[in-house]
Parts: C-alpha cells; structure tokens; sequence
C-alpha cells in the first residue's frame, strides 16, 4: 500500500446523474483504486493548466465559466469551484465579482466540533477519567463555562504551581489554601485592576466552588441514573440552565461578522436538545452505563452537519476541503491546489517520527501503535478521490508556475501521456476600463432580409401589441419579435 492507500472499490454513480465513459471518468476511478491507467485520447473532459499568476488563473475561471454557461448549456449550479487556499477563495470572490457572476461559498459546519457539544463531550467524559486538569481546562475554553480566559489561564498556573492534576487534589479545598506562616509562597493575581495577593483562595471561591463543584454534581447525578431516559433528562435540564451562555456565544459571532459559525452554535444546541428529548420518552427505560450513554450521545451528533444556504438558486458553488464530498457537480474547477495542500497537508508526527515508529511495532507482537501522519494521509487520499469522482463532465485543474503539481495532477497528466503541464495566457481585466461594444446602438440594425424571415408574411399584430410599438419599437422587437427573455433562476 502506498502513502495514500487505495480503495478497493468505489461507487461513483449518483442518482439523478448520468455518468459517461469520458477520460475524466476513467481516470477518476482508476486514481481512487490505486490503479495505473493511460487514455489514448482526451475527449476533452479533462484539462491541465499551467498559469502564472493567480488572479489570472482566477479570472480564467471566471472567462471559462461564462463561456460554458453561454455555449454548452449549462447554468451556475451545474459548476463548482474546489479551493482549500482562504486566500485564494478571498480573491475569486472579488474577481467573480468583476465578471458579474453569482457565487456562494459553503462552509459546511461539523455540528460535532461546535461549543455546545464540545462541552457535553467533556462534561461526561470527566467523570470517566477521573477529572483530568487538562479536561478541566478544555471544558472552561468551550465558552459554556461561567470562567473568563484569563481566570482560566491563572486556575492552569496554579494547578502546575501546586500539582495539582486529578479529582482528588483539584475538588481537595486545602490544596487552594496557603500557609505564610510556613513559608508558602503567595500566589499573586491581577484580576480588574487589582493585586490578588491569596490567589488561592480566590481561585476556590471563584472556580471550585461557584463552577467545579456544581459541574462535578450535576456528573454523578448522570452517573448514578441509571437508564438512558433518567441521564437524558438530567443533561437536558443542565445545559437548558445554559442557554444564556449559548446564547452569548452566538452573539460573539454576529459581531465578528461569523454568522454561520454562529448559526451551527445554536443549530447544533437544538439537535442536542431534541437528541436528548427523544432519549427521555419512556421507552427508553434501558439501562446504560456512564460510558455507553456517552458514546450514544457522540455516534448519533458526529455525521450531522450544516451548510450554506445560497440566496439564489443558480450560483456557482465554491467549496473547501469540508463540503466538497456530499453532492455532485457536472463541471469541477481545482485552483489554489499545489504540492502543499492537496491531496495531503503537512501534520507534525508528534514525539516519534513515522520510522521510529516502524521500527517499534516491528519488535512488538501483536500491538499496533497508531501513526498519525498515516491515518491522516489515508484519509485525505479517500477525501480526494471522492471529490473527482463526483464530476459527471469535466474537471479542471489548475497550477501556478510558481508552485509544484500535486499528486493528484501528476496522475492524471501521466495518464494523459503529458510530459508537461501546458501553459495557458489570460490577463485579467482592468477595473474602471470602458466597455467595449460588439455594435455601436446608434447606426446598427437587423438586415431587412433576416427581419422580413422574423415577421414573416403574414403578421398579425392586436391592440396592445400596437400600443406596445407605439410605446417603444425595441421593447416590442425584444418582445415580440425575436422574444428574448431574461433568463429565470
């Protein structure tokens, strides 16, 4: 298996899509089954381009997709646009404005990774590991906790001070308490303004007893319920406690100008709160222990997410890396993917390197130690594969000269039988420029051979069509006799 791994089989069709044997599509299947595979001929379903600037590429794209949407038939919703680069997606925006193009871009939210579960995650992971310090802490950094970053920040340099690490020290009071007379050094504290000099103490008041410990009971009275109905309603009523913490979160977002991380918050506290009042009905008088009710709880929230909803229907959809896999697209655009960032992104290997670790599990029977560096490429890998497989058309992939192919272009130019990538010309368009007319409005005109085949011969006009005439010939020849229409959503 290579760095990537490979799929042993994979179902690209989608309903309501038809899929042909193009180039693209061959090529497309063959990456995601690790197979080496080579296309005598393009069809056309697949182009490489090299450019050497960014906002040209961009505006490539934008020049590319009116031109599909204009001579192929198709409309915004049918093009997607992938770009895991922030700052790229930045500037196509700005430059898909200048083509006047309508696009949207959907960041699809896990509602798993939002506050609200977070906190309900840890709250009932707590009591399973015996309160670790650094459970505790994560719990204050979810924003559920009524304790401020810099409260939390002082709680973590104490609890090192004093050692403090687990259930038994930290809920321990006297551990908080400092003894002068014995030679214990104060723990100083500036909280408004002011110089805490028993920063213990305030710490016991302000952390222990008016959060830990209500936190720490409301955690046994769910462990000591012992049905999924009993341990549902506890939660229920202890996070209802917290909606003005939701609430407030939510808040926080608006007024970064992050609506949509502010929508997950409260989406993500109502599927949890509907959860959990689905698990209270009667028949759900089952026993569970502390751990199952747990992992219940993050099994049935961890798959749910929430996307963007486009203002209007036709627009072009531009994705990341997050919410490229759950539909299918018939024309697929790749820009701002290089060596760096697709398939696969640096991760840091952590304390061993992926060799020491090799060489570990080779002298060790029947125990596997995780690789994080592999577990993280195998799934990036299948991420990517179900991101070209879900093109029904044709696929674009871009690259600045600047910059190295990724792996993925690579396979797909050798399967091509492309020595290079070829380079491509387009020069954005200038802002404030003035625009160019086809025809000049004042002496064109239809010749009257072509508007006597419109009319033809027998041309039968009634009142308000005379009236119309009257009113404005052009609206009437738009109208009536070469009847465009503006084109609906």
């Amino acid at each position: 298996m290579s760095r990537s791994g490979k799929i042993s089989s994979i179902t690209q069709y989608e309903p309501g899509i038809e899929y042909s044997n193009s180039a693209m599509n061959t090529i497309a299947q063959a990456y995601a089954m690790g197979d080496g595979v080579s296309v005598d001929k393009n069809d056309g379903s697949v182009e490489l381009i090299k450019m050497l600037d960014s906002d040209d590429m961009l505006s490539y794209v934008c020049n590319e997709i009116i031109r599909l949407t204009r001579e192929e038939g198709y409309r915004y919703r049918d093009i997607r646009v992938f770009c895991p680069d922030d700052d790229i997606t930045n500037r196509l925006k700005g430059i898909m404005r200048l083509f006047k193009l309508d696009a949207f871009i959907d960041r699809k939210i896990v509602l798993d990774d939002t506050p609200v579960m977070r906190y309900v995650e840890i709250l009932l992971e707590l009591a399973l590991h015996r309160y670790p310090i650094e459970d505790v802490l994560r719990l204050f950094r979810t924003g559920m906790v009524p304790v401020t970053s810099e409260l939390t920040d002082y709680f973590e340099n104490f609890c090192k001070a004093k050692n403090i690490s687990y259930e038994d020290r930290i809920f321990d009071e006297t551990k908080y308490s400092c003894d002068f007379n014995n030679g214990d050094k104060p723990f100083k504290m500036y909280i408004n303004g002011k110089v805490i000099d028993n920063g213990g103490a305030y710490l016991a008041k302000s952390v222990l007893n008016r959060v830990l410990i209500p936190i720490r009971d409301v955690i046994d009275d769910i462990a000591k319920a012992d049905t999924i109905a009993k341990k549902s309603v506890i939660l229920m009523t202890h996070l209802d406690s917290l909606r003005h913490s939701v609430e407030a979160l939510r808040n926080e977002y608006i007024d970064r100008g992050d609506t949509a991380t502010a929508s997950a918050i409260v989406r993500g506290y109502k599927e949890l709160m509907s959860l959990l009042s689905s698990f209270a009905s009667p028949s759900n008088d089952i026993e569970i222990s502390l751990e199952q009710f747990c992992s219940l709880i993050k099994i049935d929230i961890r798959n749910k997410v929430i996307g963007t909803i486009p203002l209007t229907v036709d627009s072009i959809e531009i994705v990341n890396e997050a919410s490229a896999c759950y539909s299918p697209c018939k024309v697929l655009f790749m820009v701002g993917c290089n060596s760096s960032n697709f398939p696969h992104k640096s991760v840091s290997e952590g304390i061993m390197s992926n060799q020491e670790l090799l060489q570990l599990n080779s002298g060790m029977a029947n125990i596997e130690l995780p690789d994080k560096v592999l577990t993280q490429s195998k799934a990036e890998f299948v991420r990517s594969a179900i991101i070209l497989n879900l093109v029904s058309d044709k696929t674009y992939m871009f690259v600045l000269e600047s910059e190295l192919e990724n792996s993925a272009m690579t396979f797909y130019r050798e399967a091509l039988g492309l020595d290079s990538i070829p380079g491509k010309i387009f020069k954005t368009p200038i802002y404030g420029l003035p625009e160019e007319r086809r025809h000049d409005y004042l002496t064109s005109s239809i010749r009257p051979d072509i508007m006597k085949e419109l009319l033809g011969l027998n041309a039968s006009m009634s009142v308000s069509s005379l009236e119309k005439y009257n009113t404005c010939a052009l609206k009437y020849m738009l109208d009536n006799v070469l009847k465009i229409r503006t084109r609906e959503d």
